[in-house]
């Protein structure tokens, strides 16, 4: 029996069944857990995973001959630097150096996939089955929106190995059906999503197209001008129309950005930041959730039932589900309302500013222009004060792990009070400048480290003609580009999987390279 072989499988199967669990149940599947009575914090599925599969690692014999020398010893140095931080910051600064750490050592997963991947490979019934199930959570549950792009480049990975014609026809089939279907998933949903697509079809057109027509300049302009064209048709009908003119409304943003730049500076001279203690994190079930007296804030985020339903007045068209949580003003009859309709229930109370369903079953209305621009400038303050800091405070090794984050400019202007309200901190919305924000100049190093390698991936699978190679590597363009606008890299449900990709798509880049000798 070859052990090593069952150890790899039996790692990437963890890895696979965790990816599979975030996509059916999200941040519900994430924030399972254990307690242990010596630790004041919980340990999550994902860090269960994570170190069972490190356990599985060390039984694998040939995994240093993997990696080789040298990358042995850089991942030594960083990892070991990553836990001495980690130390250092949780003595100093307590739990929630955890969760910020976690930013650094969900890398880790990319060296377990590499590894497994190497010792065992993933067959190609493996893609079919992921594809297959993509496909069954986009019919029958509904897909978060980060996950579709993911799930169609396995579905196009797994179609190549179809050996029948008629097979491929019906396998290239039903994968238009999917995309027709889930056109909902390419064209709406927030902003980052479709711009982190556009710019994967892009990659994939430019790259597929010197693959198949390399010669030919002319055939070669015409195929990337009628994708281009086919893709920019379907979003101009089926995308936000609002989430377009805010991207390129560049006048709109400014005059928006400088509006509450004046209102920051007005109100910055009287301004007291409030003493907010820092929470780990904060669970999705309302029962357990802690709560905010309701006096100390100026609005609250209501349950909304059927009740209290009437007096939530939202924007035109946008009507809150009895039950489901909403943000929304609350007036003093709304506040009475739910403060008796609640009394005595453990319900979260937290700031707002504007209306925001987020029901995770419901596709996201259109939006105001006017709120797509906010949000544009809601970014540009959070990096702005992190800059700001880190220049002030001559960080160049960056910030502790267990400092909170927190946006003077947001706290100013009482933007998201919910948020750092009830946490005391704030996430800054790009995990790029996160990770300069946490190591300094290391984590810029770092940052060059990752585009470096997944640029050599793209270079050696151009010179080696592989379209399993450019697939995959259109799916890891889609979330380096998501990381620029939203929590990415820094939340397990998404970290993990990203970085497990990455892992596979270099072992699998490495055995075309011992293949080929």
């Amino acid at each position: 029996m070859n052990i090593g072989l069952w150890i790899s499988r039996l790692g990437l199967a963890m890895i696979f069944f965790y990816c599979i669990g975030v996509s059916f149940f999200f941040s519900d599947f994430a924030e399972m857990h254990m307690t242990f009575s010596f630790l004041p914090f919980p340990v999550f599925i994902g860090e269960i995973i994570l170190f069972s599969c490190i356990l599985l690692l060390l039984g694998l014999s040939r995994w240093q001959k993997y990696l080789g020398f040298r990358t042995l010893l850089l991942l030594a140095l960083y990892f070991g630097w990553v836990l001495l931080k980690a130390l250092i910051n949780y003595v100093h600064d307590g739990p929630l150096t955890c969760r910020n750490a976690a930013l650094f050592y969900y890398p880790a997963f990319s060296v377990l996939a590499y590894c497994f991947y190497r010792g065992a490979g993933v067959p190609r019934n493996v893609w079919v089955f992921l594809s297959l199930l993509g496909a069954g959570i986009l019919f029958f549950k509904g897909m978060v929106f980060w996950y579709w792009w993911t799930y169609l480049m396995f579905f196009a990975v797994a179609l190549l190995d179809i050996k029948s014609d008629l097979g491929r026809r019906a396998g290239w089939l039903f994968f238009i059906v999917i995309l027709v279907l889930g056109s909902e998933y390419l064209y709406k949903g927030p902003r980052a999503h479709f711009v982190s697509v556009f710019f994967s079809i892009i990659f994939l057109v430019f790259s597929l197209g010197r693959l198949f027509i390399r010669r030919n300049f002319l055939l070669y302009g015409a195929g990337l001008l009628a994708a281009f064209g086919v893709f920019m048709a379907g979003f101009t009908i089926f995308a936000d129309k609002a989430a377009i003119v805010s991207l390129t409304s560049l006048n709109g943003n400014i005059a928006v950005y400088r509006e509450k730049d004046r209102l920051y500076r007005e109100k910055e001279a009287s301004f007291v930041a409030r003493d907010i203690a820092p929470h780990l994190y904060q669970p999705n079930d309302p029962a357990v959730l802690p709560s905010t007296p309701v006096d100390s804030q100026p609005a609250v985020v209501p349950l909304v039932t059927s009740k209290t339903e009437a007096l939530v007045k939202p924007p035109a068209g946008i009507a809150p589900l009895a039950g489901s949580r909403v943000q929304a003003p609350v007036t003093p009859e709304v506040k009475h309302a739910l403060v008796q309709e609640n009394k005595g229930s453990p319900v979260m109370h937290q700031t707002v500013d504007m209306l925001r369903q987020v029901s995770a079953s419901r596709v996201r209305e259109t939006r105001e222009l006017s709120l797509h621009e906010s949000n544009i400038v809601f970014r540009l303050f959070v990096w702005r004060d992190m800059a700001r800091e880190l220049i002030h405070e001559k960080a160049w090794f960056g910030f502790s792990f267990g400092k909170p984050q927190r946006s003077r400019s947001l706290e100013v202007l009482g933007w998201a009070r919910g948020e750092w309200g009830r946490d005391g901190w704030i996430t800054p919305h790009n995990s790029y400048f996160h990770i300069i924000y946490r190591a300094g100049i290391l984590g810029f190093v770092f940052i060059i480290i990752l585009f470096s390698v997944v640029s050599g991936l793209v270079r050696d699978f151009m010179s080696r003609r592989s379209l399993t190679g450019i697939l995959l590597a259109g799916a890891l363009m889609y979330w380096l580009v998501l990381s620029n606008f939203f929590v990415i890299l820094e939340l397990p449900y998404n970290a993990i999987l990203i970085w497990s990709l990455l892992g596979i798509t270099c072992a699998y880049r490495d055995n075309l390279k011992a293949v080929a000798g």
